[in-house]
């Protein structure tokens, strides 16, 4: 584009023998660029029909001059607005003064011609090619011509900013990159498309051009360039091969690849060789070709590779209606021509020499056995384009048409032609040069075997994608559906053996839970069970089940038939489950702890349950508020994360947006239990352990505190990595958490009961009658002086169902909570501690010598009993 520039700012200091002016005698020569020859006029330029018989160029010059023919003469057979210009209009064609040039014979042949024009064109007609468009509308614009291109893909050919007297009859790239868009939504394939593209200005424009349509329909892309086959760099070619971009593709896993390719001649085969080397041509991928496309090699078959790889294909483009039946009118008119189109079609071919490529020397019968080349139609309104143009534009006082004027007139053009209703303009000034959209029958071309083509999908006349009802869309491999989006990416799902790993461990949990219940519930009305008070052991084996179901809901991906609903509500059950049964555990030991030091600091007659359950329902209220808050507002949900962009490797994850505004208040209350029991069992360390346990909960509280150390920080780190080390982590958590607790929790107490009913106690377990010994009491306050805390006392001890206390009261160490007896610490064991904790004395013990009776198993006193 700067070299266009630079070339507009010499050409208009040059001294220009070339005007677009029109005289009054309205006699019009016209410059048409057609291609006859590629490769610097090397090779033929074979069109899309392979026509032994014609050339694009030749078949576009064809076109031309029925379009010449039928302007001159007002023949409105295929333009039925030329049967107005009648009498308002005197414009001629003067074929014999005009221009006709093939733009394929070199690089800058076309601009060099134009320049040289002995002849004044009224109008710049073609070229086929956006190189030698853009030259020539740099030209227009100097010289002010009207030029109306019969097709070019580059956004710069009609810029009104950069060429504003350029006009084509062929859709932009920004049309036809809608058409491909839409039509992948057609085909619901959404997601994971690559997009391939030559690395050149108009490669480039291809690409943006497909990126801004693909991302207004939401469609999920990636872009890929390489360097497409030029001999002038090859060194440039060789360094971005398209092997390497489709290698790319494949380990990316993405299956729908649309190819926008500049020189498709030369790209389609080196492209071709490498989806072999790949092997991506096995049916797993859907190609799609973004408009400009040279199918020929296909339809020759001389190459396996090549018609592997179109097999199957789709080809977006536009293709006139005549082309699919020739009953139309610019087919029937094409059908008709005689002689004298023959005669002057090889008069004015410029391929002079039959020996040169591109000469086609025409029969009398061509127009009747020979189709009318893809090109044709275009060129055909592009001619009838300027011609109308001139004379709706308006004239000078002298009767001449300026260039000006006649370009502003092209541009207010609307008439049916070979293509469809011609007519230009688009939603934005800047475009104005390009032709109208849905003005343009788009199609989509299935490639399937023995070089035979379909159109099974086309734009119906309300602008949508729609299936032809006769016709399948035939894939590779003749399958009748398309491959998937992606391919089979790595989801890390959950292995079967860790899941039976996860299941065993959690039956094992929940079974040592029920069975320690069970245990409990048996020997119930044992010392050692009384004395531990089984409603709270209850709970702490419900809390362990609950702790252990938590496993149950992590064990579960879409590979075990789960949908994402089902395991949205796994996600979200997981934290109900450990936070309830991590409470039920702590607040259950704390409540009994609780309960244990209140009837030791005996100010009241009798401590229930329901006295000291208080902050055990304030916890599990404040958790669940939590949790129900966090249910309804943003619940944890399955959502599947990319780890690899490359490979598409993924995991599966519980996630919420605000989860840790849920997640730090609800830790805080699953940790108050926590504290609060290892500060209780702090002040109860010096009660009996068949009381307290405490030894046995602060070794708990420190289990449970390594567990976490070691597991959260495995877990943040796995989560986005490892299926298999994320539920490992999980595992071990949820698991020790129960198991720790209920051997903490039980172990010792069976094996106490397993002493006490085998005998193993050793000396002096069981008091003998008689026998005496010292009872250190705590709690009770010497009234004839607050000196004395706590009191010794000598007792006598009996094995009736009434025993007695009896001894003297003794000075004894302040803050003691716990009752001893002296060379026979069972004498608490021996009492029936559900009476104990019920208990009450009626005289406290004061003085020294003082008599304590007590009656039917109780300690008579104004406080509460041991």
């Amino acid at each position: 584009r700067r070299m266009s520039r630079l070339c507009l700012l010499l050409l208009q200091l040059l001294p220009l023998t070339v005007r677009g002016d029109i005289g009054p005698d309205g006699l019009c020569a016209l410059s048409v660029f057609s291609p006859f020859t590629t490769n610097n006029g090397t090779q033929s330029a074979v069109g899309l029909f392979t026509s032994p018989n014609t050339t694009i160029g030749h078949s576009q010059l064809a076109a031309a001059i029925m379009a010449i023919q039928q302007f001159n003469e007002r023949n409105s057979s295929v333009v039925p607005q030329l049967a107005e210009l009648v009498e308002d209009c005197n414009i001629q064609v003067d074929l014999e003064k005009s221009l006709l040039y093939d733009s394929g014979a070199d690089a800058f042949g076309s601009a060099r011609a134009l320049y040289r024009a002995v002849e004044e064109p009224c109008a710049i007609i073609g070229p086929f090619d956006d190189s030698v468009a853009e030259q020539l509308a740099t030209l227009a614009m100097a010289a002010e011509i009207p030029h109306v291109v019969s097709r070019a893909y580059s956004l710069g050919v009609t810029s009104e900013t950069e060429n504003p007297y350029t006009t084509t009859v062929y859709p932009d790239l920004l049309s036809s990159a809608r058409q491909v868009a839409s039509y992948l939504s057609f085909k619901e394939r959404t997601d994971h498309v690559a997009i391939i593209y030559g690395l050149s200005d108009l490669g480039l424009q291809r690409y943006e051009a497909l990126r801004v349509e693909f991302r207004e329909r939401m469609i999920g892309h990636m872009g890929f360039s390489f360097a497409e086959v030029a001999t002038e760099l090859q060194y440039f070619t060789d360094l971005f091969p398209p092997i390497t971009a489709l290698r790319e593709i494949k380990q990316r896993g993405q299956r729908t690849i649309v190819f926008c390719l500049d020189n498709p001649k030369s790209s389609l085969q080196p492209i071709a060789d490498a989806i072999e080397e790949l092997d991506m041509n096995n049916g797993d991928y859907f190609f799609v070709f973004h408009d400009r496309f040279d199918p020929n090699q296909y339809f020759d078959g001389a190459n396996q590779n090549l018609t592997d790889f179109v097999k199957g294909s789709a080809w977006i483009v536009t293709v006139p209606e005549f082309h699919l039946d020739y009953t139309l009118p610019f087919g029937a008119s094409w059908l008709s021509q005689g002689k004298d189109t023959v005669d002057t079609l090889n008069e004015v071919i410029p391929v002079e020499e039959e020996s040169s490529p591109g000469f086609i020397f025409t029969n009398d019968d061509f127009f009747q056995t020979t189709e009318a080349e893809y090109g044709a139609g275009f060129m055909f309104d592009a001619i009838m384009a300027a011609l109308i143009g001139a004379c709706q534009a308006h004239r000078s006082p002298d009767g001449s048409i300026s260039g000006s004027s006649h370009q502003a007139a092209i541009r207010n053009l609307n008439f049916t032609g070979a293509t469809g209703t011609v007519a230009f303009g688009a939603e934005v000034s800047e475009r104005a040069g390009t032709r109208q959209e849905g003005t343009v029958p788009w199609v989509a071309v299935n490639f399937i075997d023995d070089g035979d083509v379909d159109i099974p999908e086309f734009v119906n006349a309300e602008g949508e994608w729609q299936s032809d009802q006769g016709i399948d869309f035939v894939y590779a491999k003749e399958r009748t559906s398309g491959p998937p989006l992606r391919a089979p990416t790595k989801a890390n799902y959950l292995t079967k053996g860790l899941r039976v790993f996860g299941f065993t461990l959690m039956s094992i949990a929940m079974a040592c839970g029920v069975g320690s219940a069970i245990w409990v519930f048996m020997n119930r009305k044992h010392r050692v069970l009384t004395a531990s008070q089984p409603p709270f052991l209850y709970l702490i084996c419900l809390g362990t089940i609950v702790q252990s179901a938590s496993i149950f809901t992590i064990s579960f991906d879409e590979s075990y038939g789960w949908t994402k609903g089902q395991l949205d509500k796994a996600c979200m059950a997981m934290p109900w489950l450990l936070a309830l049964g991590h409470i039920l555990v702590y607040a259950s030991i704390f409540t009994k702890l609780w309960r244990v030091n209140k009837v030791l600091q005996f100010t009241r007659r009798k401590v229930s349950f329901v006295q000291v359950g208080a902050p055990m329902f304030l916890l599990l209220l404040g958790a669940i508020v939590i949790l129900v808050l966090w249910t309804v507002i943003d619940p944890l949900t399955w959502e599947r994360d990319e780890i690899n962009e490359i490979t598409g490797e993924n995991v599966g994850t519980c996630e919420s947006r605000r989860a840790e505004a849920f997640a730090a208040p609800l830790l805080a209350i699953i940790l108050l239990p926590t504290v609060m029991t290892g500060f209780m069992a702090y002040k109860t360390k010096d009660v009996d352990e068949q009381y307290t346990e405490g030894w046995w909960i602060f070794t708990l509280i420190t289990i449970h505190l390594q567990i976490m150390f070691v597991t959260t920080p495995v877990i943040i780190i796995l989560n986005d990595i490892s299926t298999s080390g994320r539920y490992l982590g999980f595992l071990l958590m949820m698991w020790s958490f129960p198991m720790s607790t209920l051997c903490s929790i039980f172990i010792p107490k069976m094996t106490t009961h397993l002493y006490a009913v085998k005998g193993w106690g050793g000396d002096g377990s069981t008091p003998k009658r008689g026998e005496r010994g010292n009872v250190r009491v705590s709690g009770l306050t010497d009234q004839s002086s607050n000196k004395n805390k706590n009191q010794y006392h000598d007792a006598t001890f009996s094995s009736t169902s009434k025993p007695s206390i009896t001894g003297s009261a003794t000075k004894a160490p302040e803050n003691t909570a716990r009752v001893e007896l002296a060379g026979s610490s069972t004498f608490a064991a021996q009492q029936d501690p559900s009476t104990i904790l019920q208990s009450s004395i009626t005289s406290p013990l004061a003085t020294k010598g003082e008599q304590v009776q007590e009656e039917n198993g109780f300690h008579e006193g104004e406080t509460a009993g041991i």
